[in-house]
């Protein structure tokens, strides 16, 4: 729920499903709500409502027609179709709508990397903040009244930071507010570069950090993706990842289609019928890192985590021989039951649901489970998965898990690791994270380092 700062205007912005738009409605005064917007017009999703009033004004964030993203002002007795364009679709994904003072910021992805611009109430442009490439934006705070305005970003060798932006020189101004990393990362190189697509129809963004130590295609090499439901994949600091870059390894995020790194036309490429373009999108950036200096299938793995860890049952199932070991989190397996749990139902905007013909072949064919086959050479692989997890039934990782044990021709181990008293991840400890680090990193080490090196 939105409100108008002069408490005249309410918004409701409401989504039935995981990964897709939300319906609008909107009440003055004290009239009654009326919707002002489709699902089909693109704005918000279960987890955002990529809305903001400015003045009573309801700026929204329009995808429908321009899947990157357009600024639509709702004004009084209008909907989003009779509002008006106050940002304009252009090349980069408008991802949120802020008020600030004077007028609103929008919050833009390119690739997954984060920029931000500031506007005045009409959408008259007043600037790019100068946001680091190669960073997220976590937080932008405003205060539309006359207050400050805090900006917060990370990058893979930056901890959180907090800034002031000061809207007439266009500029961030650093605060005291700041994480500390206890290691060094002076040494670590940041590289991004733009993969060809299997299909040839699509580059995708392929960020990798290394140490000094690289050692070409005997890098030990960590590959992470998720794909899925129009999320960002981000640049994201992690402390823990020192001590895997200080021993010679690489780490790297794929931006695959199914996610949102280029908009909405980048989730649909990726999406229900199309789902394994994400596993080929993977595979692609696979082959990218073995021909360019980092490391080949003896010494990559693949991660990934919930939707992420369907990615990896999805793309060990379809390309075992490109990867030496795959870690897989919470992940959903077997396609054809997981909506008759709880949760189920509301990830078949997403995934799909087998109570319709036309649907159940292409998901039989997606289905890690249903697409194990005896005799073949798994990778190492671990799967984790909590007990008590109420979004991804655990059976998903256990029928998994002993499917490959049963079939796989390798002499590599296949592993579950059942945690009690934990569920999907979301809320755990800081203890438990650590722990979590810990145990994906000794895995991944022990597969993909040269035995000299363990």
């Amino acid at each position: 729920m939105l409100a108008a700062l002069d408490g005249s205007a309410l918004a409701a912005v409401v989504s039935d499903g995981d990964g897709v738009p939300a319906a609008v409605y909107l009440r003055r005064g004290s009239g009654a709500f009326v919707q002002v917007a489709t699902p089909a017009a693109g704005v918000g999703s279960s987890s955002a409502a990529d809305a903001a009033f400015v003045g009573n004004v309801l700026a929204v964030v329009a995808k429908g027609k321009t899947p990157r993203g357009r600024v639509v002002g709702i004004g009084p007795s209008q909907t989003v179709d009779t509002g008006t364009t106050l940002v304009p679709a252009g090349n980069v994904v408008i991802n949120d709508v802020v008020a600030i003072p004077g007028g609103f910021a929008t919050l833009d992805v390119n690739g997954g990397d984060s920029g931000m611009r500031a506007f005045g109430a009409d959408g008259t442009a007043r600037g790019n903040a100068p946001i680091p490439p190669i960073s997220t934006i976590d937080e932008f705070v405003a205060d539309p009244t006359g207050g400050e305005v805090i900006v917060g970003y990370e990058s893979y060798t930056t901890p959180q930071r907090w800034f002031r932006y000061v809207a007439a020189r266009n500029a961030l101004v650093p605060t005291p507010i700041a994480q500390k990393s206890s290691g060094d990362f002076s040494k670590v190189r940041v590289r991004r570069v733009l993969v060809p697509s299997l299909d040839g129809s699509a580059k995708i963004p392929l960020e990798i950090v290394s140490g000094p130590g690289a050692r070409g295609a005997r890098t030990p090499t960590i590959l992470g993706a998720y794909g899925a439901y129009g999320t960002i994949t981000r640049p994201r600091f992690s402390a823990s990842s020192l001590t895997w870059l200080e021993r010679g390894g690489a780490i790297a995020t794929a931006m695959i289609r199914g996610g949102g790194e280029y908009g909405e036309g980048w989730h649909q490429a990726a999406h229900l019928a199309t789902k394994t373009v994400s596993a080929d999108d993977l595979a692609a950036c696979a082959k990218w890192l073995g021909a360019n200096g980092y490391g080949d299938a003896k010494h990559l793995g693949i991660a990934g985590g919930s939707a992420g860890g369907f990615l990896m049952g999805l793309a060990l199932t379809r390309n075992p021989q490109l990867y030496r070991a795959v870690f897989g989190s919470v992940g959903i397996y077997d396609l054809l039951r997981v909506e008759l749990t709880p949760n189920g139902a509301f990830n078949t905007p997403e995934f799909g649901t087998v109570t319709d013909p036309v649907q159940f072949p292409w998901m039989l064919k997606q289905s890690p489970y249903h697409n194990v086959h005896d005799g073949t050479a798994y990778p190492a692989v671990l799967m984790t998965t909590g007990e008590n997890d109420p979004r991804v039934d655990p059976y998903n990782s256990r029928k998994m898990v002993a499917r490959l044990q049963a079939a796989s021709s390798s002499d590599n181990p296949i592993l579950l690791l059942q945690k009690s008293g934990q569920g999907h991840g979301i809320g755990n400890s800081f203890a438990q994270n650590v722990e979590a680090s810990a145990e994906r990193y000794a895995f991944f080490w022990s597969q993909l380092a040269d035995p000299a090196q363990r």
